[in-house]
């Protein structure tokens, strides 16, 4: 099966660490790569395979985790090297969740690299890429990979979505980063950090918001570019150049078109239900690239992004999938993603006709 999405972010076994008297976890499936993948997969149950990444097995691997891999049976290439650990990482969540946190590895990362595409040409042929890097590397990814298409007869274009890494969030490499967006399809850092690239603080205000998302968007010459910025609790508010549904001018410049898509998970709702932070903004991306690749959609890429991140942030750990059987859909922390889609629809507005 052809592959439509491939990420080039790892897989980590994660330690969470919280403010006591919680008591750590240890164990758990992480990493970008791990996680943007989840947020596609919510909505491919009808073609799981078209999902390309890899999951490098260590000495130390959890046979758990790997069972849980299978189970969701994407078309994951599976590396084993007995000689070394799996990428390891220890996150710390302060008093204030997400807005104060800290990571570091405990082992030796693996990083994805071009060279491991081009070894394996059916993701190398991906419909589209996610990245979490510095702009430079994005930068020469996205050179490299469309050097080599060519060089293997792969000719389509291709979307590229981006995360830009935490640490390199500084005005030092906005620079870099303008020469890396004219290769962005979708942009999609939080606000925070996106406004580190300009040396502010968080946007607070509708106005803050606009001009640190035009800031990039200026520099994104793509057909259907966007950047998507992710507010957490506050959800996410979505610029481009093309007019799309629901969207509005701009105040700062009428080129321009916003939406606003609140999260999915409010204290006002019911089913309010938020457990820990962790993988959200990179499931977050997943889901908006399986909304937006087939026709770039940027409403469905949003309401998707906002499910996904929804289901990342109900528990320790990923999502718990209940696979098909008997004629009946799947289900993801015991509910269908249609069931969900139509919750967030009817909630907030939205439609995705």
């Amino acid at each position: 099966m052809p592959v439509k999405f491939a990420t080039m972010g790892m897989f980590i076994i994660d330690e969470i660490h919280y403010p006591p008297p919680q008591e750590p976890v240890y164990d758990i499936m992480g990493g970008a790569g791990t996680y943007a993948v989840l947020g596609y997969r919510f909505f491919a149950q009808a073609a799981p395979r078209e999902i390309g990444w890899f999951v490098d097995v260590g000495n130390d691997f959890p046979p758990q985790l790997l069972e849980e891999i299978k189970s969701w049976e994407t078309g994951v290439i599976i590396r084993t090297n007995q000689a070394r650990q799996t990428t390891r990482g220890w996150n710390f969540y302060g008093e204030s969740g997400n807005e104060e946190r800290a990571f570091k590895y405990t082992t030796p990362k693996l990083r994805i690299e071009t060279s491991d595409l081009t070894d394996n040409t059916d993701l190398l042929a991906s419909k589209s890429f996610h990245l979490i890097c510095s702009p430079e590397r994005c930068t020469s990814i996205c050179t490299t990979l469309a050097r080599d298409r060519l060089a293997t007869g792969v000719s389509e274009p291709f979307y590229i979505f981006w995360e830009p890494v935490p640490g390199v969030c500084s005005p030092e490499e906005f620079e870099k980063c303008k020469t890396t967006l004219q290769y962005i399809d979708v942009l999609s850092p939080n606000a925070l950090e996106a406004a580190m690239f300009l040396g502010q603080p968080e946007p607070t205000s509708a106005a803050d918001v606009e001009r640190v998302a035009l800031s990039f968007l200026a520099h994104m010459p793509r057909p259907h570019a966007a950047v998507i910025l992710r507010c957490g609790s506050e959800g996410c508010v979505v610029f481009s150049r093309v007019l799309f549904r629901g969207s509005s001018p701009c105040a700062a410049d009428s080129t321009y078109h916003f939406a606003r898509f609140p999260a999915y998970h409010n204290p006002r709702n019911p089913d309010y239900c938020v457990k820990d932070p962790t993988g959200g903004g990179n499931t977050f991306i997943g889901g908006s690239a399986a909304g937006y690749i087939d026709g770039q959609d940027l409403v469905k890429a949003a309401i998707y992004g906002s499910i996904a991140a929804g289901l990342a942030i109900e528990q320790v750990g990923v999502p718990k999938l209940t696979p098909a059987s008997n004629g009946t859909e799947e289900k993801w922390n015991g509910e269908t993603i249609a069931d969900r889609i139509k919750k967030y629809c009817e909630r907030y507005g939205f439609s995705l006709n």
